[in-house]
C-alpha cells in the first residue's frame, strides 16, 4: 500500500511526463485527419486514466469509500463511449 506522500509524487511525475507526451503526439499528428488525431487522443486519455486507475485501487484497497475509483471509473467509460463514436 502507497503512502499519501508518495502517491502525491508519483502521479506528479506522472502527470509532468503525460503533459510532454501529449506535446509530442501534438506535434506528430497535427498533418493527420481531425478523427485520426482525436481517436489518438483518447487512446492517450485512456492510458492516463487506466494509470490513474490502477494507482488509486493499489494504494487505498482498504477504504472502500474512497470516491477516486470511481470518479476515474466513470471517465473511462466516458473515453470509451467517444472512441466508438469515431470508429
Amino acid at each position: 500500500m502507497l503512502d499519501k506522500d508518495t502517491l502525491a509524487t508519483v502521479l506528479s511525475d506522472l502527470a509532468n511526463g503525460l503533459s510532454h507526451q501529449h506535446a509530442i503526439y501534438h506535434l506528430l499528428t497535427k498533418d493527420l485527419p481531425t478523427v485520426e488525431r482525436q481517436k489518438i487522443e483518447l487512446l492517450r486519455q485512456k492510458d492516463y486514466y487506466l494509470i490513474m486507475q490502477n494507482f488509486v485501487q493499489l494504494s487505498n484497497q482498504d477504504d472502500p469509500s474512497f470516491e477516486a475509483a470511481n470518479l476515474l471509473k466513470t471517465e473511462l467509460a466516458a473515453i470509451e463511449v467517444k472512441l466508438k463514436a469515431l470508429e
